[in-house]
């Protein structure tokens, strides 16, 4: 019997006296749990009750030992705590991502965050279980009070986040009549002006006027309202349905002081489904994700050697211009006599001597870069924070592998190849030298070929 001042008699003869005592929220000391033991038979029990609220809106009362009206309390409240723990949980997770993403959705999650934070505390502080853990009730009722009449602007503030929403000019005379209701509220309740149990009609008709606005703004977008629009206009709707259910209980004349009977349960709908919609975009996004990483392949991914392609070199290219790290290096090969392989024994043999080169290319440096074909014969690696002997040491292990593919094969094959440090001057005139590098190699190379050749002669 919360907010009570109770004298309990026994056959005419007082066994226990409640003191009246106001604390700073205008609100008695609470009284939830007072077990007076009675005699086994005949006996007239009479309890004497002051409030500052209406009597008639008081709990019903119960008798029982302390087991049974433990169990009973358990019975018919444990499903409203459970789904104000399970609204304050999401509204934790929301919160917390709300905060490490940084989206546009992360104020959207930070406003949706509020709502069922806002939501699931009043749940709980007005769950008759919670009694059970915590005996100071006036401290309970007064959070419960405040994340009432907090969570009309918490609602509003999300639905301010959609753009067809936000377009609305009484959206956000409601947010901040809202914000200026409870702020006159909280200084009065302070004061000692007002009891905040006494002015809920102000909180019942902000919810009717965020319940009218939503049904405003979507009929006014009728043709235009889309699956998003759609889910939230639900959303709103079924809250709203059960909460003014419980506004109608309020004032009608044999509501009770339990003011979430139906509350709840439009919470717990509200919650699952949200949780739907919430699978369904993950679902989306998964799918989404996917696509995009697909194409992403595609479009830096060369079709014949399954290496990056010139795309992914120039992407790569303008993050090394920007890039302030050291010991970095480049270095490009290039196919030896493609032209002449592809004239002479075909064009199949061509492409097998580039697959081959892309691949020795991939096996050899991917430890220690990234590998791209940057044109039809010529490839190139970006090397960071790499020793120069362990470039030299992949360098050799790729030509010797180069040897032993030429020495299986009908047409001559090889690769030059040359590399050097990105200095001071850029990335950019490091490729010109590295380039100018291996075309020197390329001749030298060409010149010792044919010098075998005119030896094996």
């Amino acid at each position: 019997m919360r907010t009570t001042l109770q004298l309990i008699y026994i056959d005419n003869e007082q066994v226990y006296n409640e003191n009246d005592i106001i604390d700073f929220a205008g609100l008695a000391r609470p009284s939830h749990w007072y077990f007076v033991k009675v005699p086994q038979h005949d006996f007239t029990l009479t309890i004497d009750m002051n409030s500052q609220i209406d009597i008639t809106k008081l709990l019903h009362i119960s008798t029982g030992t302390k087991s049974a009206l433990i169990f009973d309390i358990l019975c018919r409240h444990a499903f409203q705590l459970i789904i104000g723990f399970l609204a304050c949980i999401c509204g934790i997770m929301l919160l917390i991502t709300a905060f490490i993403i940084k989206t546009d959705l992360s104020k959207r999650l930070y406003w949706f965050g509020l709502t069922s934070m806002f939501a699931g505390i009043w749940t709980i502080c007005n769950s008759t279980v919670i009694q059970l853990f915590f005996s100071h009730g006036t401290f309970t009722s007064y959070i419960g009070y405040c994340c009432y009449f907090l969570f009309p602007i918490a609602v509003t503030g999300f639905l301010l986040t959609f753009d067809h929403i936000k377009n609305e000019a009484y959206m956000y005379i409601v947010y901040w009549c809202e914000i200026l209701s409870i702020a006159v509220i909280f200084t009065m309740q302070l004061m000692g002006l007002i009891i905040v149990s006494n002015v809920l009609w102000i909180v019942h008709i902000e919810i009717l006027s965020i319940t009218l606005a939503v049904i405003i703004t979507y009929i006014k977008n009728w043709k235009t309202n889309t699956i998003r629009e759609f889910n939230i206009f639900i959303s709103i709707m079924i809250i709203s349905f059960f909460l003014i259910l419980d506004i109608i209980r309020y004032y009608s004349n044999n509501s009770t002081f339990e003011r979430i009977r139906f509350s709840v349960y439009g919470i717990a709908l509200l919650l699952l489904y949200f949780s739907f919609s919430i699978f369904h975009v993950i679902k989306e996004n998964f799918i989404q994700n996917t696509r995009n990483k697909i194409y992403k392949e595609l479009a830096f991914t060369d079709a014949m050697t399954h290496i990056n392609n010139r795309s992914a070199f120039e992407l790569a290219m303008e993050k090394e211009r920007l890039s302030v790290e050291s010991h970095r290096y480049i270095l490009i090969a290039d196919l030896n006599n493609l032209k002449h392989i592809n004239d002479t024994y075909g064009h199949r043999f061509g492409d097998e001597a580039i697959k081959n080169t892309a691949r020795l290319m991939h096996e050899n440096f991917m430890e220690i870069g990234r590998c791209y074909r940057i044109g039809g014969d010529e490839f190139c690696v970006i090397i960071n924070n790499t020793s120069l002997d362990i470039i030299n040491r992949c360098l050799k292990t790729f030509h010797q592998a180069v040897n032993d593919i030429a020495a299986t094969t009908d047409y001559p094959y090889s690769v030059a190849t040359g590399y050097g440090a990105i200095d001071e001057s850029g990335i950019d005139n490091c490729f010109k030298a590295v380039d100018s590098i291996m075309y020197k190699n390329k001749i030298k190379s060409k010149k010792s070929r044919d010098n075998q050749t005119l030896s094996d002669g």
